[in-house]
């Protein structure tokens, strides 16, 4: 009966294998069809009733008369011939933002010189731009400058007077200014469905102290989640084992195609530290210490292959109880198990008299890594796939296979003890390092963790202010990156 059992066990992985591909085609597409749909929204939010200035404006002015003029948005100097009865557009601005914009004329006599620049804006909301923005001329050219203060299109009749050899005569020209609206506002903040089920809080934080670090962890709702009401999916787990001494620190990333990823990264993080926790309780991490003692401070090496075969079976065990966790509430609901694919990934770690251990497992995208003032190295490499946004997941029964599962785990020894280990989802990274491959530049890890360290886990902020500071940063702005955002952060102690 045990056989028939563990036969079936195995075909079930097999066959789930099979069909791991294809989730992933499905999910790229259902990723493609969420960001088209929300592009349309973003759309529709900037679009502004142009028809009706439109119609004022010409009305007013005679059509033959008209020079139609192309501007580049990123022009700061729009130079024209003059022509009676004009119609000048002026550079696009952005809401909220510094705008500058100088009108240069080629075509006046020389010697001639503007002068007593007048704006009369018309039409609604003309106010937003009535008292912002001031006028300066130089001889040929007026340039317009000030904080713009309200998205629109915006109309306004320029006067000046233009004196040459004693003459004066006004001068005068409709101009057009668009300013689009600013980026952040056309984010909004929806609360999901109140009988939506597996709830999870839009923030977590969490903070713990060992003799030898500061742990931060930190998880935040991203904005692509709050527009369309939808839960976080990232998630993350940490615990000081005091007893023992051991660290366990795990952070996760639900799948955005898969609708109850919010659970199964929670599942996953909480299993993992968990297992950790009572194995340490329990007793069955003393052979670990033993070893280590052995082959890092009594320089036995014929305990090495011991040793690696310990560190191997732990990790395994614990990357499979967090997949035996998915699929226990999976199949306790009669669900698929894809219904809640998480990435994973983890660190087991411990200092001792004569060094530090760091044991990681990595499946999915995100990054572990272990960062010095001169060095940096990574405890592992993200996991991508032949379509943009694809990765793989701790649900994925292909992971366990031995050749793909060692691949994953990392281990090493310190002599002096880190001065940070940092463990993060892509909601952290894409944003701040812009690829995998920069992932492995130190110059970018040094200015990012001087980012982080000034924000918000600086030896001087207090204690009460940590979990405002960390958030806080953690909302950062940057343009098209918009996902979950979860990190770990130990720091050692100095």
């Amino acid at each position: 009966m045990k056989l028939v059992v563990e036969r079936i066990e195995k075909l079930r992985f097999e066959l789930e294998s099979l069909f791991e591909q294809i989730d992933l085609k499905k999910k790229d597409l259902y990723k493609a069809l969420d960001e088209h749909k929300h592009s349309l929204i973003m759309s529709q939010a900037c679009l502004h009733d142009t028809d009706k200035r439109d119609i004022e404006v010409k009305m007013s002015i005679d059509k033959s008369d008209l020079e139609k003029v192309d501007i580049q948005p990123e022009s700061d100097e729009v130079s024209f011939d003059w022509v009676e009865n004009n119609f000048l557009r002026m550079k696009n601005g952005m809401d909220q933002s510094d705008y500058q914009c100088t009108l240069s004329f080629e075509n006046f006599a020389e010697g001639s010189k503007i002068d007593n620049p007048k704006l009369f804006w018309t039409g609604a909301n003309s106010e937003n731009v009535e008292h912002v923005l001031a006028l300066s001329v130089d001889r040929h050219s007026i340039t317009f400058s000030g904080v713009l203060n309200g998205a629109g299109d915006f109309v306004a009749l320029l006067q000046f007077d233009l004196s040459h050899e004693g003459n004066v005569v006004t001068k005068d020209a409709m101009i057009r200014l668009t300013v689009n609206p600013d980026p952040k506002s056309l984010w909004t903040e929806v609360e999901p469905g109140e009988n939506e089920i597996f709830r999870k809080a839009h923030t977590d934080y969490d903070y713990q102290e060992t003799d030898a670090y500061k742990i931060f962890g930190a998880s935040v709702r991203g904005r692509s989640h709050a527009h369309k009401g939808t839960f976080r999916d990232d998630d993350f787990s940490i615990r000081q084992i005091k007893e023992s001494g051991w660290m366990v620190s795990t952070v996760a990333d639900g799948a955005g195609s898969a609708k109850y990823s919010r659970k199964g990264s929670k599942i996953a993080c909480n299993a993992v530290v968990e297992y950790i926790a009572n194995a340490a309780s329990e007793g069955q991490l003393s052979d670990l210490d033993d070893h280590f003692g052995k082959v890092y401070h009594q320089q036995d090496e014929s305990k090495k292959a011991d040793l690696n075969g310990l560190i191997s079976n732990l990790i395994y065990n614990a990357a499979v109880e967090a997949y035996k966790s998915v699929l226990g509430i999976s199949e306790e609901r009669n669900e698929s198990i894809k219904d809640y694919s998480t990435t994973l990934l983890f660190t087991i770690s411990k200092v001792y008299e004569y060094g530090m251990v760091v044991m990681s497992f990595w499946v999915g995208d995100g990054v572990i890594a272990v960062i010095e003032d001169d060095s940096f190295e990574m405890l592992g490499e993200p996991d991508g796939g032949e379509f943009a946004g694809q990765t793989k997941f701790i649900n994925m029964p292909s992971i366990f296979q031995v050749s793909e599962f060692s691949k994953r785990v990392r281990f090493k020894f310190y002599e002096k003890i880190p001065k940070y280990i940092f463990l993060a989802t892509d909601g952290v990274t894409d944003p701040k390092f812009g690829s995998d491959d920069n992932l492995n530049d130190f110059t970018q890890w040094g200015e990012f963790m001087k980012e982080l360290e000034g924000n918000c886990i600086a030896e001087d902020i207090p204690t009460e202010e940590r979990e405002a500071k960390i958030l806080e940063w953690m909302n950062f702005w940057s343009t098209g990156e918009h996902d979950d955002r979860t990190m770990v952060v130990l720091k050692r102690k100095d």
